[in-house]
């Protein structure tokens, strides 16, 4: 039984507050009536996708209260969770949840300066009251029953979300839950608490080495710090622990409070940088940082020196000396910044506040600091840490990070640098790829598809049935599911009827390929120029849940920390409805893992399509696996990759896991290749968060509407998806178009295509394109520019003939015959107001 805390409660004019009073203003996204949830009972909400917006986070506003008669103290009566995660005291970030007036705990009158939590293990306390207002005043602060929650570390930007309620009262008579409100939307960060700047002061340390314009210094306690000529200084220290008040062990200095459990060895190498080790209690840190090739190599080893697994959450961090830094996290400058995880861009500028474009850039070079690590701005310092790492004993975990200092082109000049010692600038994107298409009216498949298509020019277009899955819903969602026959055994669940082994052998998927190779020759015949790729999902698989255990590859089924199959709720409901579910259908996610068979369905189904249906590319959803956060289908607990982990508060293993990030490195490379060696297109899904899976030939592109598109600045071509803005009208395309090329990327259209006028509209003009230069307001290409900025560009880079194509801000080619001029390898381009400029090489 739960415990109880009932308790007198004395209202007191005095503590009266109105329950709206000092709660910040929400920009309000969605809201929702009042209900009731019965004793023990869940109610579940669809919430809209709630991408991130610079300067807010996503905010959670909720009124509820456990019904009593009469008001008669509180208990812990709910349970919150967001997408399939539980909502505590906490964000991941290890902030405060509660936003504005709401305190993390109740004081009531009555009771003194003593403190009730809000929260005990991700149970909600609640008061119980007979109506809302009472309840919220059964607290000091007015807000008894009125929560508002920074929900940012729990929501996705696309395809919606989930808020699940869950009633867990202790059992008496009419014990059920009443939400008067729900809201969801965001709220200004300036209404969270600032964050104390907390930057350290470091004196001046005894090793220096200073080549080809770069000073490298460090002290005897193990730490150091990197500075260029015209740079600032940045330092960089480490702590283990899992809070960000985790003191530094290796700091920037020769003496100072050593701490003396670490025992510290500094040895200067004989030419460009240091070496280190540090002996913690069953853990040593040997660590190599140089001088070479422009930049600050640090070469990093974490060792298990014990006879147990232990975690290790590590951090590291970055300020600059005498100078609060202007923070960059993956291309987007930001005060005070969270992500649990950033592989795709895993960066950091430091610039001067005192000098424009003048800082240092660190980048995470090696694949598993990419996949472990963590980031958070806050205070100053910068932080890479992890909270999901442990080494079993005598085993070791070593990367490389970087440190380039870069003294006039700020964040883009350093990112360019990676790009081009990444090898990332060779591969074009050769025409514009539509992820889906309207269809035009027409009496024909042909007069449709030449009316829907034929004006664009050469395109790809991406196009459904998914491979695989689109079959099965449409099997599962016109009831055609095949039948049992009378006299055979029974199937488990709500539906005995169904013929689990004649289901699996899904002849239902060839007939629907079969038609998509006719769509296709069709479209041939009405658009020659247009190519078709075909979409898949690597994972998500439909099942019929009560016999989950039975399906085909189950051995590959991903599992949860409680050995379940790994589902989620949300997409259940978008995809499949409630009806459905109720019928024990369902969404499980299967690991593509080297050597499976699930893996090999995969890969024929892909051949299938590009030699028999004839499909010229292959898209791939959640092709890296990875996002800036680590729920989803991150991880796997069937097996243990040796590095990933569950920790506790205390930096203890609690159990071990795999990042499937690392798993399907084996399956991401050989179903891009699968297109590669076919000379078909592949497009991904996500950026890379592997460097071999970097290196691939292939496009991807980041969602405009759910990510930073700084995210993408390490891809090939930085590709954006267009599922962002207003797509009712050119002006509104020309916008999206213009805010992608302000943020250094390429407008990659939705379904955009009737829309769009002529093969000289402002998308497809946009292609080919092979990137070699990326900046605020343009995109460099061998073939061509994008600009939506006026100015001088060193391009095409040699003596040429450059055609302009000008448009105006409703996305209007303004020269009817766009004109030519001599280039001496430079042009100044003046952009139309709100419009953009694309120039490409007269052939």
């Amino acid at each position: 039984m739960k415990k109880f805390l009932s308790f007198f409660v004395l209202l007191s004019g005095g503590y009266i507050l109105a329950a709206s009073q000092n709660l910040p203003p929400m920009e309000k996204v969605a809201s929702f009536p009042s209900f009731r949830v019965e004793y023990q009972k869940s109610k579940l909400i669809q919430l809209p996708a709630l991408p991130e917006k610079n300067g807010k986070v996503a905010a959670l506003k909720i009124r509820l209260f456990a019904y009593q008669k009469s008001c008669g103290g509180c208990n812990f009566n709910a349970l919150l969770e967001i997408s399939d995660k539980q909502i505590g005291r906490f964000t991941t970030a290890m902030t405060e949840r509660c936003i504005g007036g709401r305190m993390a705990f109740y004081e009531l009158p009555g009771w003194g300066d003593q403190k009730f939590k809000t929260f005990l293990n991700g149970n909600l306390a609640l008061m119980f009251a007979p109506d809302q207002d009472r309840a919220d005043k059964m607290s000091k602060d007015g807000f008894g029953g009125t929560f508002l929650f920074d929900i940012s570390d729990l929501v996705r930007g696309v395809d919606g979300n989930t808020l699940k309620i869950t009633n867990i009262r202790a059992y008496q008579e009419n014990a059920y839950l009443v939400v008067s409100s729900v809201e969801i939307g965001y709220v200004d960060k300036k209404y969270l608490p600032a964050a104390e700047v907390s930057v350290p002061v470091r004196p001046v340390v005894s090793g220096e080495r200073s080549i080809d314009g770069i000073t490298l210094r460090w002290g005897k306690l193990g730490g150091f710090s990197v500075q260029g000529v015209g740079t600032p200084e940045v330092m960089v220290e480490t702590a283990l622990g899992m809070t960000d008040k985790s003191v530094s062990d290796l700091i920037v200095s020769d003496e100072g409070n050593k701490n003396s459990a670490v025992k510290i060895s500094v040895t200067p190498s004989p030419d460009n940088g240091f070496s280190m080790t540090a002996l913690y209690p069953g853990l040593k840190i040997d660590r190599k940082v140089q001088i070479a090739g422009g930049l600050v190599k640090w070469d990093e080893k974490w060792t298990n020196t014990g006879k147990e697994i232990i975690g290790v959450p590590f951090r590291y961090r970055f300020f600059l000396r005498d100078e609060n830094a202007r923070m960059w996290m993956t291309g987007r400058r930001d005060a005070d910044c969270f992500r649990a995880a950033n592989a795709s861009n895993p960066t950091y500028f430091l610039e001067s506040s005192q000098k424009d474009n003048s800082g240092i850039g660190i980048l995470c070079e090696s694949d598993w600091i990419r996949l472990l690590s963590w980031w958070k701005i806050s205070g100053g310092i910068a932080e890479i840490y992890t909270q999901s790492l442990a080494l079993a004993p005598g085993k070791s975990l070593q990367f490389t990070i970087s440190l380039t200092p870069e003294a006039e082109k700020g964040y883009w000049g350093f990112i360019n640098g990676v790009r081009k010692r990444w090898k990332l600038n060779d591969f074009c994107v050769p025409r514009p790829i539509f992820w889906a298409y309207a269809r035009a009216n027409g009496d024909t498949p042909e007069e449709i598809y030449r009316n829907s298509l034929a004006h664009l020019g050469p395109v790809y277009v991406s196009t459904w049935p998914w491979l695989r899955t689109t079959a099965d819903r449409e099997l599962i969602q016109g009831n055609r599911w095949p039948r049992l026959k009378p006299g055979q055994k029974r199937t488990p669940g709500p539906l005995p009827d169904l013929d689990v082994e004649k289901m699996l052998q899904f002849e239902h998927r060839r007939i629907s390929q079969q038609a998509l190779k006719q769509e296709i020759e069709d479209i041939r015949k009405a658009a020659p120029d247009v190519k078709v790729m075909q979409w898949m999902h690597p994972s998500m698989t439909y099942v019929y849940k009560p016999m989950v255990e039975q399906w085909v590859h189950s051995e590959d089924l991903i599992r949860t920390a409680d050995g379940k199959p790994f589902s989620d709720t949300n997409y259940d409901l978008l995809i499949l409805k409630e009806s459905l579910m109720k019928q024990g259908w369902g969404l499980c996610y299967f690991l593509p893992s080297a050597g499976s068979g699930f893996l090999q369905t995969l890969l024929e189904a892909m051949c299938d399509s590009m030699d028999n249906i004839g499909s010229e590319g292959i898209y791939s959803d959640e092709f890296s696996w990875t996002y800036n956060t680590r729920g989803y289908s991150r991880y796997d607990y069937r097996n243990w990759d040796g590095f990933s982990a569950d920790l506790d508060e205390n930096g203890k293993v609690v159990r071990l896991k795999s990042d499937n990030g690392y798993t399907t490195e084996s399956a991401q490379l050989q179903m891009a290749n699968t297109a590669i060696h076919r000379g078909k297109m592949f497009l991904g899904n996500g950026a890379a968060s592997l460097l071999s899976v970097n290196q691939l030939p292939i496009a991807r592109f980041i969602e405009g509407g759910y990510a930073d598109m700084g995210e993408g600045h390490l891809n090939r071509v930085p590709l954006i998806l267009g599922n962002f803005g207003d797509h009712t009208s050119c002006k509104g395309l020309m916008s999206a178009v213009r805010k992608c090329t302000e943020n250094g990327s390429v407008y990659s259209p939705i379904h955009d295509n009737l829309i769009l006028k002529g093969s000289d509209n402002f998308v497809c003009k946009l292609y080919p394109i092979t990137v070699s230069e990326i900046g605020p307001g343009y995109v460099i290409g061998k073939e061509r520019v994008h600009l939506s900025r006026s100015g001088s560009f060193v391009w095409p880079g040699k003596k040429a003939r450059v055609r302009y194509f000008r448009y105006n801000a409703d996305g209007e080619l303004i020269d009817r015959d766009p004109p030519v001029e001599e280039s001496d390898g430079t042009i100044t381009v003046e952009v139309p107001e709100n419009g953009l400029v694309i120039a490409e090489i007269e052939q």
